[in-house]
């Protein structure tokens, strides 16, 4: 019995560490340096996040589903930012 409440304490503690990361998708373009520039930033960070690439017929169509032409666009949760600034970014992580 035990080793049965371990495993379930270890999934709880799993979800609740993950209950608290918002989803980050990064729209990007060919030959963007704002783009590489939001990219290295992320990672400078060590955030995962998921990248587009608008240079995809699928890709276009994303980044057309965000209402936005340009790009970078980064979405976190519920937030989009259309270009680059690390201050935009930590806003939108700590929810303001």
């Amino acid at each position: 019995m035990w080793r049965v409440r371990r495993k379930w304490l270890h999934k709880r503690q799993r979800v609740s560490d993950n209950a608290g990361m918002k989803r980050i998708t990064v729209y990007v373009g060919p030959r963007c340096p704002h783009c590489e520039a939001a990219k290295a930033y992320l990672d400078k960070k060590g955030l995962r996040y998921r990248v587009v690439d608008t240079a995809t017929p699928k890709g276009k169509k994303l980044l057309a589903a965000t209402g936005s032409r340009g790009v970078p666009v980064i979405c976190i949760g519920d937030t989009t930012l259309r270009g680059f600034s690390p201050k935009a970014v930590e806003k939108a992580l700590k929810g303001e």
